[in-house]
């Protein structure tokens, strides 16, 4: 019948269009389990770039890498090995800077730059070609689930060289510290207003751009009239950029009127030239020996003394005088100690704590005398004659 072929037209048409349909959701289906970003590794690379395009040997300059990644992301931890050898280009500890992005022939990257202060110590060509190593994080789909997968990962570097320009060697100071950059110097001397024998301490200060942890400040040396002792580095007032050395000098003889100037010399590489900055020279102003406002201590005299002055309590013991109380309380209190001098003859008493250092006077054994300070096997000592040093094997206790 008619009515009847035209209906099983209709039934085989329905039933291809659905079948259409099915095979088109399974293609769907398929294609979302692909990973999004395939199978072949993002763009990555990296590169250098300095703070500056003439560098010269032995300054600090600043070296940035940035590396480049797009359709991923870099795990926290990089590695970088393959540096130049200390002895050529030293390099601090990189401090990572704040993430960006680019767009580079139409891709957009995302850009992790890490940078340090670098010194190079030869003049000549230098070339930065290290090996980077890293995790790459990589996001998938599969069906309506998203994957994330690492994967060790080897950054390709751009080859990076650097032209390092020698230092000029004419106009160069005899005491060139060795230092090229931009510094400041700043020196003191204390105390000033003295008497023979004080000792006075040099303060020397540099700060600057990159300080090795081998620099040596030099101090005063070769003052007929000084006795100078070698210049300590304060360490714990040092970093990268800032040196403290500190040198102890006394003077010989009250004819030294001043510390000589205190210097120090650099290469500026802004003016291409070397720069000496000079401080000083410090006067000195000699005052008159102390003495003693009171009599040196004695045994045998505070025991007239106590025998005089002291009374009989009710129980029988024998209460100080108040003399003798405050010379005790005071003793304590100062910090100071007295002590008597030994031997089989005079004892000399000096300028300054050394065996070279002129003689002030001499002290018969047997003598009490008070003791301000000590230093390396001397004391420094005051009595009714003055004030001086002592070795410290003339007292007994």
């Amino acid at each position: 019948m008619p009515h009847m072929r035209l209906f099983d037209q209709i039934l085989d048409s329905r039933h291809v269009f659905l079948s259409g349909i099915m095979s088109r959701m399974i293609l769907f289906l398929f294609l979302l389990s692909l990973p999004l970003t395939g199978l072949s590794a993002p763009p990555l690379f990296a590169r250098f770039t300095t703070d500056r395009n003439s560098i010269t040997a032995d300054e600090a300059f600043q070296l940035t890498l940035s590396i480049y990644v797009a359709g991923g992301n870099l795990d926290k931890q990089v590695s970088i090995s393959g540096m130049p050898a200390p002895t050529n280009l030293l390099v601090r500890s990189f401090e990572e800077l704040p993430a960006e992005t680019t767009i580079l022939e139409g891709l957009a990257y995302e850009v992790r730059s890490f940078r340090t202060w670098a010194r190079a110590s030869h003049a000549g060509p230098l070339t930065l070609a290290p090996q980077l190593n890293a995790t790459l994080i990589q996001t998938s789909r599969s069906f309506f689930l998203m994957q994330e997968s690492r994967r060790p990962v080897r950054i390709p570097t751009e080859s990076f060289s650097l032209t390092i320009r020698p230092l000029p060697v004419t106009g160069r100071p005899l005491r060139f510290s060795g230092l090229v950059g931009k510094y400041s110097f700043s020196a003191t001397a204390a105390p000033l207003d003295i008497a023979l024998g004080d000792l006075i301490t040099l303060t020397l200060t540099v700060e600057g751009d990159w300080i090795p942890d081998d620099f040596v400040m030099s101090g005063i040396e070769g003052t007929p009239c000084l006795k100078e002792y070698a210049p300590i580095i304060a360490k714990e007032e040092c970093f990268p950029v800032k040196h403290v050395t500190r040198q102890t000098v006394v003077p010989q003889d009250p004819s030294c009127t001043a510390i000589p100037p205190l210097s120090f010399c650099y290469f500026d590489t802004g003016s291409g030239t070397y720069i000496v900055k000079t401080v000083g020279p410090f006067p000195i102003t000699y005052h008159a020996e102390r003495v003693l406002t009171r009599q040196p201590y004695s045994s045998s005299r505070i025991a007239v003394e106590t025998n005089k002055t002291s009374s009989l309590s009710g129980k029988g013991k024998i209460r100080p005088s108040p003399e003798s109380a405050w010379h005790s309380r005071w003793r304590r209190l100062s910090g100071n100690r007295e002590v008597t001098l030994r031997g089989t003859g005079d004892v000399s008493i000096r300028l300054a704590p050394a065996e070279s250092s002129s003689e002030l006077f001499t002290l018969k054994p047997g003598i009490v005398v008070n003791v301000e300070s000590k230093r390396e096997g001397w004391l420094r000592i005051s009595c009714q004659k003055g004030i001086g040093w002592l070795r410290n094997v003339d007292i007994q206790e």
